[in-house]
């Protein structure tokens, strides 16, 4: 992989690391023509970053991700001047050639944080370039207000898995344990809706977590309340697995029983450790002899049958 730094970013590396006597960059001022004399700090600026161990610093931090190495022809690292703006990018050409781009600001080469940066941003485009990873490409999250709380989500809670990784990795490195503590604070905002245990067990799940897979992780973030019924709490505002609708009366144990061969009769996928509504277990438990589906008995949504599952 071809690894190219824009001259931006190098120069304002130089120069966000304060005043110094530079002798040698003084005598550039010399010169009288003014191309000559813009190539000259060019060049004086790119041997210093390479005599400072600063370029060969950002290639080991490429060269830990062989993946990403294998699979992309090209990276770039430019600079930007607004945090938002800080990420890395993959882009897709014809024929499958892929390509890095890397927003950073100077001041990160500045204060040395750019090489904790570098790793969370290639641990991104690793899973991304993962097929076990399964990230579907661009254009396949939602669209809307909802979409993008979704996306949102989503980031958080991948971010989280990066950082846990990166800090079993490299347990040298204390930012990322810093990072964790910060993503926390973001998911209890964020997740605030949950129970408090819940929201404490989701983060240490999603930080433990070695091999990690987009629609998991898009599936917490588009339904959070769904892991009410994955982990057996059934919780107030969730969806109901059976009719798909919110509830905050959960049918108890008994109910769920006597209704349970009914409802796997029509959901075999559904079993009882999931739960359902009080309604559901009423009206599956009241037609469990009868010849007509309780599904037609549902109430229906926009004038379509709510019988399908809600995964």
């Amino acid at each position: 992989m071809r690894l190219s730094f824009d001259h931006d970013l190098v120069e304002a590396a130089y120069l966000a690391l304060g005043p110094r006597r530079d002798p040698a960059r003084e005598a550039i001022y010399e010169i009288g023509d003014p191309s000559a004399r813009d190539a000259a700090f060019c060049y004086h600026v790119s041997e210093w970053f390479r005599a400072a161990g600063l370029e060969k610093r950002v290639r080991d931090a490429f060269a830990e991700w062989p993946m990403v190495i294998g699979a992309c022809q090209e990276a770039v690292v430019r600079r930007v001047k607004n945090p938002a703006d800080e990420m890395a990018e993959l882009f897709r050409g014809g024929e499958g050639v892929a390509r890095v781009g890397v927003g950073i600001r100077s001041a990160r080469i500045a204060d040395g944080t750019f090489v904790g940066f570098l790793r969370h941003e290639l641990c991104h485009i690793h899973d991304m370039i993962d097929p076990a990873f399964g990230y579907p490409g661009p254009g396949a999250a939602g669209a809307g207000i909802e979409g993008s709380l979704h996306r949102e989500r989503y980031g958080l809670l991948w971010d989280i898995v990066i950082d846990g990784r990166l800090g079993r990795r490299f347990p040298e490195d204390g930012g990322f344990a810093a990072a964790l503590g910060r993503h926390q604070k973001a998911l209890e905002r964020g997740f605030g809706f949950l129970p408090e245990a819940e929201r404490e067990g989701l983060f240490a799940a999603l930080a433990a977590e070695d091999a990690p897979h987009h629609d998991r992780l898009w599936e917490i973030a588009s339904d959070p309340r769904r892991r009410g019924a994955e982990s057996g709490a059934r919780m107030p505002g969730g969806a109901c697995p059976v009719c798909g609708f919110t509830t905050f009366e959960w049918a108890e144990s008994e109910a769920v029983a006597g209704a349970a061969k009914a409802i796997a009769t029509e959901f075999p996928e559904w079993s009882s450790e999931e739960g359902c509504c009080g309604r559901c277990a009423e009206l599956y438990a009241a037609v469990a002899g009868a010849s007509v589906p309780a599904t037609v008995l549902l109430p229906t949504r926009g004038g379509r049958a709510t019988w399908g599952r809600v995964a």
